[in-house]
């Protein structure tokens, strides 16, 4: 009872202090994992039985392969063009930056998908004489939505697809249409609600127009030898179940197949992977296996059973309200 009782204090103390963001969060699940151990609710082999090997190889392999991705400055390239095939103007070129940040964002690792297109937007909207709040707020809940797709979109469904061995085309089959659905109707949303904001003058829009894209492409090469691995890379999360390989095999196997034929530094490399992410799972992993091994979270299944009386529909309503009002407090 007493180790019970700890798990969960290590548990609510972590999160209040991940809430406060008094210091980085990576921090402070490192240090509720390492307490969990100290305090002998784990011991150091339980802590690393707990840790999801599979999530965490599947994030640094896709961050390995969107990092040399970048480098190539085909993020860029297709901001610009979308913007331009959306004629210049704001309220299309808002539908068009989020339809593609949100397909980027299906494939590639959110946050940079994110830090790659908004310099790019803020270019456009000084251009174009606009706000850039729109654009910015469009695109990051169009990131959100398009991570939302696929199992290796965001690290969320990289989780789940662990736990549960869904594959890549059990995330998509079942997500695709929905969150089709979803993505639509926001940016539709969003462009009624800005519409004021989404209006600028012929000349700035001239302006957007005279953009060349392909003067930001950095590196042909290394743009056509990425993306071949990460269409490959892709393909293998398609058939990775049939190949009966983990979904983390296949990011490795991606992230080795672009650092051999690009030749890129191994050690700047491994400088796009975030570190700070990948460490706040492996303690978050440990701090959730102490209420595991004390039996908390049974407890927790079995309470919101009760509560609910086993009803299928109002149990998952139950967990999805309760974990997306957690969400907008602690990622």
């Amino acid at each position: 009872m007493l180790q019970l009782w700890l798990s969960v204090l290590i548990f609510v103390l972590a999160y209040v202090m991940i809430i406060i963001e008094k210091l980085p969060r990576a921090v402070v699940a490192l240090t509720g994992g390492i307490a969990t151990i100290v305090l002998g609710i784990l011991s150091q082999e339980q802590a690393v039985r707990a840790i999801d090997f599979n999530t965490i190889g599947l994030l640094v392999g896709m961050m390995i392969i969107t990092g040399i991705t970048r480098k190539s400055g085909v993020f860029e390239y297709l901001a610009v063009k979308s913007a331009k095939l959306a004629g210049g103007r704001p309220a299309a070129m808002l539908v068009a930056l989020s339809l593609v940040t949100a397909v980027a964002s299906a494939f590639l690792d959110n946050v940079t998908t994110v830090l790659l297109i908004i310099p790019v937007t803020f270019s456009i909207t000084d251009r174009l004489g606009v706000s850039p709040v729109p654009f910015l707020v469009a695109e990051i809940m169009a990131s959100n939505i398009g991570g939302t797709a696929t199992l290796i979109g965001d690290p969320p469904n990289i989780m789940i697809g662990s736990a549960t061995h869904f594959g890549f085309l059990d995330f998509l089959t079942n997500l695709a249409v929905p969150v089709s659905i979803v993505l639509v109707a926001t940016i539709a949303v969003l462009a009624w609600f800005f519409r004021k904001d989404l209006i600028a003058e012929d000349s700035n829009i001239h302006m957007v127009l005279d953009l060349n894209e392909r003067e930001l492409i950095k590196e042909w090469s290394l743009l056509k030898k990425s993306l071949t691995v990460l269409a490959l890379t892709i393909l293998g999360f398609v058939f990775h179940q049939a190949l009966n390989l983990e979904s983390a095999t296949i990011a490795l196997l991606g992230a080795a197949l672009v650092l051999v034929v690009t030749r890129e530094d191994l050690e700047e490399a491994l400088l796009a992977v975030e570190w700070p992410t990948v460490f706040f799972f492996v303690g978050l992993f440990i701090i959730v296996g102490g209420l595991k091994a004390t039996g908390v979270v049974t407890l927790v299944a079995k309470t919101i059973l009760s509560a609910t009386g086993g009803n299928l529909v109002g149990t998952g309503l139950l967990v999805v309200w309760v974990g997306g009002i957690l969400w907008g407090f602690v990622d």
